[in-house]
């Protein structure tokens, strides 16, 4: 297997056209260095080792229409981290991280960490046995990286990267073929455990992780991204279109603790309630309080809002 080196955008710019799909790049970083691999499998199946420094890959809708592929694209992100977004979706890549991406749609990759590595399996879509209206709703989506279809499809992946290329030309053709079934096998069960059992929303998985997670200090938009496999700006989108921002709810939940916990534990100093509640200081804490009831944290201990509502 013969890599290719290469060191300006242009020249990458030529491999992708020629060995994947027509793509713009935007680098992120002053230096630009890249590599190629690439194993072909059979006439309907070739895989793709690419290695690059931080970039931005953008295939319009312009580019899509004018160079038309049957094929579809399937990811293992093996280094560093990256979003893909493709029908108004992303997904956060991390390594280990698998997606579905459909090259005949406009898509992009936020590679701009730097450090990049995937592994990209190209399959036809008709011998991939899921119709079009399917790809479209599974691209561009978190595939979880414990499920057992997923960590068998990793696996494999890895494997048949390392051994395809010495393989037979019948051996590799299986291979090519056992691949595109554990693929096959993996979307339509992930779309049946949907259709059973309808996720709930974004926002509600997300508000359910604050809950869960309030107390930690680190807790912000970022942690939230990570723990559900999305970028930062889908965080805000969530958000958005319930007319709260990611921060807002966060401090609300962490505000409810501290005021139950003033309730529960009047011998508990104002530190200890702020820092059990997740703030990182009294003073950030006793000002967000502040603004959130209209009272310091000492004078709702003092006088309970049943109290005050009754003496008003």
């Amino acid at each position: 297997m013969r890599q290719i080196r290469v060191q300006t955008v242009d020249a990458w710019h030529q491999i992708a056209s020629e060995r994947i799909v027509a793509l713009s790049f935007t680098p992120t970083e002053e230096r630009f260095r890249a590599t190629f691999a690439q194993t072909v499998l059979s006439e309907d199946v070739s895989m793709h080792d690419l290695s690059t420094t931080g970039l931005i890959v953008d295939r319009s809708e312009k580019s899509a229409a004018a160079d038309p592929h049957e094929d579809v694209l399937f990811v293992l992100q093996r280094r560093s981290s990256g979003v893909l977004a493709q029908n108004g979706r992303d997904v956060h890549l991390t390594p280990g991280s698998l997606a579905l991406f459909d090259p005949s749609c406009a898509y992009s990759f936020d590679h701009s960490a730097g450090n990049q590595r995937q592994l990209t399996l190209r399959m036809s879509r008709r011998r991939l046995g899921v119709d079009d209206r399917t790809i479209a709703r599974l691209s561009a989506t978190p595939i979880p990286g414990d499920h057992p279809q997923s960590v068998l499809v990793q696996a494999y992946m890895r494997a048949l990267w390392k051994r395809g290329a010495a393989a037979s030309r019948d051996v590799a053709s299986a291979s090519g073929d056992l691949a595109i079934e554990l693929i096959g096998s993996l979307l339509s069960s992930l779309l049946s455990s949907r259709m059973e059992a309808p996720r709930a929303s974004e926002y509600e998985r997300m508000i359910r992780y604050i809950d869960a997670h309030f107390e930690r200090h680190d807790l912000d938009v970022a942690a939230l991204a990570d723990a559900h496999h999305v970028s930062v700006r889908n965080v805000y989108n969530v958000f958005a279109r319930r007319r709260e921002t990611p921060a807002a709810a966060i401090r609300a939940r962490r505000l409810q603790h501290a005021a139950q916990l003033l309730h529960d534990h009047p011998r508990s100093t104002l530190v200890d309630i702020a820092i059990r509640s997740g703030f990182g200081d009294a003073a950030t804490f006793a000002r967000a309080f502040r603004r959130q009831f209209g009272h310091s944290p000492s004078t709702w201990r003092r006088e309970p809002p049943a109290r005050r509502a009754t003496s008003t």
